[in-house]
């Protein structure tokens, strides 16, 4: 990550406009979201978020959510081009609950932030001592702190308000998910709903993955999954340099196939630091000790595969 880290050494902003926003609200929207997600949300503090899987009946992750109170009121954070059809199905199963579900999108502003000097710049009051997923509110909006990555403090900034933000900070998503697949955090968006268990995108490492909190769609088979081993298919981090100087994001969803040209894995997203593909990928386990699998095909660009911890 030489590159991302030479150009911005103070830390960045990345305004993400590819996220979106619920909020659930109404005495009845706590109890709802709990039974819905793959996380304890009953008892999630206003001072801490989390992250969360809405899974199919069948187990498979449907969206992973960024999960937090304020006011009495639940926030959902994901990326918009999942956000509709998150919202219609949810509103399907609202029945008799007290809890309406409502996108925020069109006023709220997402931005991912790593360092302090950034938020000491924008006057946001901060801690850099804080656990990840502490929670604070301000008058700019609702601060998460995120998982380190690029040897820096990472925030999540939610805000009503667009922010002015400081040349010398400004840019666009790309740093902000390249420090996301160096921390394991992988993303759902369309490309990928419907496809992988939690364990698949190691869900439980990354603290979205509950086994006590008791019942939510596709829990028993999320459940006995774990417990018989049968999950046979995990994440990867993955890496490609270009000696030609340039590279390109792979499309999210893109197959990857082992030597003997079988479908082997996929890329769930990727960013690019100078010449450098990174990539978070979703791969056989049996065809794990190659260390490596290719793009599309069994002649197509060699991706360099490790395990996520």
């Amino acid at each position: 990550m030489a590159e991302i880290l030479a150009q911005y050494p103070d830390g960045f902003i990345s305004p993400l406009p590819s996220m979106g926003v619920l909020s659930l609200e109404g005495a009845d929207a706590v109890s709802f979201i709990h039974r819905q997600l793959s996380n304890d949300i009953e008892h999630l503090r206003e001072t801490e978020a989390t992250l969360a899987a809405y899974c199919t009946p069948q187990g498979r992750v449907l969206a992973l959510f960024t999960v937090w109170k304020t006011d009495g009121k639940v926030y959902l954070a994901l990326p918009k081009d999942n956000l509709i059809a998150i919202l219609k199905r949810l509103r399907i199963y609202v029945l008799r609950d007290k809890v309406t579900i409502t996108s925020l999108t069109d006023s709220i502003h997402v931005y991912g932030m790593t360092g302090s000097l950034p938020l000491v710049d924008l006057g946001v009051p901060l801690d850099d001592n804080v656990k990840p997923y502490a929670k604070t509110q301000s008058q700019t909006g609702t601060l998460i702190r995120w998982p380190d990555a690029l040897g820096q403090v990472r925030w999540l900034l939610i805000s009503q308000e667009p922010l002015t933000i400081p040349e010398k900070y400004l840019t666009d998503e790309n740093p902000w998910w390249l420090a996301d697949i160096e921390a394991g955090i992988p993303r759902v968006n369309a490309a990928i709903q419907n496809q992988f268990l939690p364990q698949m995108l190691n869900l439980e490492a990354i603290g979205a993955l509950s086994f006590t909190k008791g019942c939510y769609p596709g829990q028993e088979i999320v459940s006995r999954a774990q417990y018989r081993g049968a999950v046979r298919s995990a994440l990867f981090k993955g890496t490609h340099t270009n000696t030609d100087k340039t590279q390109a994001v792979v499309p999210d969803g893109t197959a990857l196939f082992n030597n003997a040209g079988t479908a082997s894995g996929t890329v769930i997203m990727s960013a690019v630091d100078g010449n450098t593909l990174h990539c978070l990928a979703v791969a056989k386990l049996d065809d794990a000790p190659s260390d490596e699998l290719h793009l599309v095909s069994a002649e197509g660009t060699p991706i360099k595969l490790s395990q996520c911890g």
